[in-house]
């Protein structure tokens, strides 16, 4: 396959994948982020003579707001635009319903952001929108996919190493805003030995929750032990015949993929969406697109001399997309702090009530001493950018972690237990199907 060959293929399958979820009995609108994703969607509906708004959530007076640039796509494109604002008491009020529809923790709140969109967007009577997941997962756009490629530049020697400094000097400069979150700007790649034979992301990122759960949960209350640890966890979670003879970032989108459908689409979509009645259909996550992204060489996702993530996507609809897109680097889509929220009067609510000594005690997940030690650290202590952006996670993520407690465990919601469950499994489907 030439690189011809694939952007005319994904072309192809991917305004394919668009007319497909275009069909419906009811108007059909879409989500913007203002970034490549939701926005080739929205050219591709937009070439398929679709009419539909455009919605968007916004975090006003924040640097992570990005509601003009989509408003600009929007107008681009001559269809209609609106926005919500995501504000702290917003999310103050939604940190609770978000928890409880996605039953999970959050370690960042762009979750609660989805959580007010999808209420606004259903509130304006619509039952359908296309959606922009999917597409950094299989088109390699997580800042990670670069670096692990300089990772193994700078791992060669020689002139390879040269140009893997010259690149990680522009890498650091160009992602800066996801330091700590989507990538690691230590020199810990070289004396991390990966379990997958290449300097992995994700085995750092195992590596971290490692230290978080020494540091911070009760292990003995909680009755974790070493098949419980996140690295162990991570080498079990693919098989290594499964991995053999792949290309490295093969091998890193696969771990992505039960990234995307662990997290992403529970948190910021099917959950969220389907707590307000709303139907989000993803072009990105159409079978057949993805069978063919599955052929296509790895090194046609990224250009490397220029740092250019989703490349082949780039390329592929270069000509739909709105002229800014061809100069402007987009950031993945981020959502203000949870320290910043924990300033607010709602937030100092929630941490009062729900992440306190006495809370955390009583609930027995946590360490109360290291918890108030990384909210001291956070509350102005100077720190990394990289490690500031990591406790800052870890702090959502217990604080969301004691509100899934509280709304599961000491809630104990009520159910009937005389209610008939039909065995759905797939040993007693192949059972139904022999019988058959």
């Amino acid at each position: 396959m030439t690189f011809t060959d694939a952007r005319e293929a994904v072309r192809e399958a991917l305004t394919k994948a668009v007319k497909r979820r275009l069909a419906a009995d009811v108007p059909v609108h879409a989500y913007l982020s203002g970034g490549l994703d939701s926005t080739v969607v929205c050219g591709l509906m937009t070439r398929l003579g679709a009419r539909f708004t455009c919605f968007n959530v916004g975090f006003p007076d924040s640097p992570y707001d990005e509601s003009e640039k989509a408003r600009a796509v929007a107008n681009h494109y001559g269809q209609q635009f609106e926005t919500v604002p995501c504000t702290h008491r917003q999310i103050g009020e939604n940190i609770p319903e978000a928890v409880y529809a996605t039953e999970m923790p959050l370690n960042n709140y762009n979750a609660l952001a989805k959580m007010v969109l999808s209420r606004y967007v259903r509130g304006r009577g619509v039952k359908v929108c296309l959606t922009g997941e999917g597409a950094d997962e299989f088109f390699g756009g997580y800042p990670y996919f670069k670096l692990e490629a300089i990772w193994r530049l700078l791992a060669a020697g020689g002139d390879d190493a040269r140009r893997g400094r010259a690149l990680l000097a522009r890498f650091r400069a160009m992602e800066f805003k996801s330091e700590g979150l989507l990538w690691d700007g230590t020199d810990r790649w070289k004396r991390s030995t990966s379990a997958f034979g290449y300097p992995s992301f994700f085995n750092l990122r195992a590596r971290d929750a490692n230290r978080c759960v020494d540091l911070f949960f009760n292990q003995k209350q909680m009755d974790l032990d070493a098949a419980d640890m996140p690295g162990n966890l991570l080498k079990t979670s693919m098989p290594g015949e499964r991995l053999e003879g792949l290309d490295p970032f093969n091998t890193t989108r696969l771990l992505t993929l039960n990234q995307l459908y662990n997290i992403v689409i529970p948190s910021l979509g099917d959950r969220v969406e389907m707590a307000h009645s709303l139907e989000c259909r993803p072009p990105f996550l159409d079978r057949d697109l993805l069978a063919l992204l599955g052929s296509v060489p790895p090194e046609f996702f990224i250009d490397l001399d220029n740092l250019r993530e989703k490349n082949l996507l780039r390329e592929a609809m270069a000509d739909l997309l709105p002229p800014a897109f061809q100069k402007e680097h987009k950031h993945p889509f981020l959502a203000p702090s949870w320290s910043g929220f924990g300033g607010t009067r709602q937030g100092r609510e929630l941490f009062a009530e729900f992440l306190s000594s006495r809370a955390i005690r009583e609930v027995g997940i946590f360490r109360p001493l290291t918890v108030n030690m990384a909210r001291w650290a956070l509350g102005g202590f100077p720190l990394p950018r990289g490690l500031r952006r990591k406790l800052d996670a870890l702090l959502g993520t217990m604080l969301t972690t004691h509100l899934l407690h509280h709304s599961f465990v000491v809630r104990q919601i009520p159910c009937d237990p005389s209610f008939p469950m039909a065995d759905r499994g797939p040993e007693r489907l192949s059972q139904r199907h022999r019988a058959a």
